[in-house]
């Protein structure tokens, strides 16, 4: 019997983990039937993630590493892969029945180096879409930079149909504590890149980007369509800016100040 895979270049599929148990099987089942072997790297997940997975796809190859930069944790799991193609996706994430067609027909015939495809969110009963920048179908010698909001440098990325569908909403409180891990990740990434904000820029940032984070994600998002949970998330959303600021004037003004003084 004729097989579309016999067809098509083998793929390693590859997916971050900690703690995912309610998302990973259907991130697994979406994408089984693309993939010739898949490679996990579990940030030492302490609940039934590792079962699961290993349930769902019995011939799973696993790695343990401590998360300490996304894009090092990225590279780490294309450094693991058997084949030239790499399809990678967060672990609560779900590609769609027509995006996975797409990446079929592109492994068969590959006419770029690196692809990706709009997202969709799903947050506190609502939805948004986005453009994705992070490439989830690429060739194995590519690289990620960032520790945060991670991607590729210097590329051109090709655009394929379908959706890749993001289930993170677990609830508030689960929230805040990705915004304020989040947070600190984003301010220690500034201080380690030299920023040097002063104390007027921190207070004009302040100023401006919680009112632009609330435009981009009621507006632009087009979140006012579900009005009140729409506008009670754009809200919310606004303070993981404050927190980055708070945190970086911490880091730079008052953490830095302290051993300065103890130098001197």
């Amino acid at each position: 019997m004729w097989d579309i895979k016999t067809c098509m270049n083998k793929v390693s599929g590859e997916i971050l983990t900690h703690n995912n148990s309610r998302t990973i099987a259907a991130a697994i089942d979406s994408i089984k039937n693309i993939i010739d072997e898949l490679i996990i790297v579990d940030d030492f997940s302490n609940d039934d993630t590792i079962a699961i997975i290993e349930a769902r796809y019995p011939a799973v190859r696993i790695f343990k590493r401590k998360l300490d930069r996304y894009d090092a944790q990225r590279n780490f799991a294309i450094e693991k892969s058997s084949y030239d193609w790499i399809l990678m996706i967060d672990s609560d994430e779900v590609v769609d029945k027509v995006l996975g067609d797409a990446i079929k027909k592109e492994l068969r015939a590959p006419a770029h180096e690196t692809y990706s495809c709009v997202r969709l969110n799903l947050a506190f009963g609502d939805s948004s879409r986005d453009k994705m920048i992070r490439p989830i179908l690429f060739k194995n010698d590519t690289r990620f930079v960032s520790a945060i909001h991670e991607f590729v440098p210097n590329i051109k990325i090709s655009y394929l149909d379908g959706l890749l569908i993001h289930d993170s909403w677990v609830g508030v409180e689960a929230w805040i504590t990705k915004m304020n891990m989040g947070s600190t990740r984003h301010a220690e990434k500034w201080v380690l890149e030299g920023r040097e904000y002063g104390r007027f820029k921190i207070f004009l940032l302040a100023l401006s980007l919680p009112p632009y984070e609330f435009f981009k994600h009621f507006i632009i998002d087009k979140r006012f369509r579900s009005f009140y949970a729409g506008f009670l998330f754009s809200v919310i959303q606004t303070f993981y800016w404050i927190l980055i600021l708070s945190k970086y004037y911490e880091i730079r003004y008052l953490k830095e100040g302290a051993i300065k003084k103890e130098k001197i």
